[in-house]
């Protein structure tokens, strides 16, 4: 249990620190009052999202996209009614959104090398 507690303060450090750097760049996650996330990823939007990723991977940065489409645009999902108009809002984020390295031991250097290769690649995308 205290590994546990230990190892999502120090992911809440990393968000914290990420966000700090990225928020005026890019758009961040912003928990709601009263949540307290434990930061499984740490996913941000971007436009040109290919471009930023391979500027990131060419900086030795990994990303990752967990999903490619919408959801409700999955097979699994199909059956599933959307509502009239679609949703517009999750078909243009799903486009734009990228997740940053993110565990626990990231140490602060290397989550540095993170917003340092992202602030390149956005400047360059």
């Amino acid at each position: 249990r205290v590994l546990f507690r230990s190892e999502l303060r120090k992911r809440r450090d990393v968000a914290r620190h990420y966000t700090d750097a990225l928020c005026d760049l890019v758009s961040t996650p912003t928990p709601r009052s009263g949540v307290e996330p434990v930061w499984a990823q740490y996913t941000v939007q971007v436009d040109a999202r290919a471009r930023v990723r391979e500027c990131l991977l060419d900086d030795g940065v990994p990303t990752a996209v967990f999903y490619p489409q919408p959801l409700h645009a999955s097979p699994a999902f199909r059956s599933y009614p959307v509502v009239p108009g679609g949703l517009t809002v999750t078909e243009q984020i799903s486009g734009r959104v990228v997740s940053l390295p993110m565990h626990p031991y990231l140490v602060e250097a290397d989550q540095d090398r993170v917003i340092s290769s992202l602030k390149k690649a956005l400047a360059t995308a």
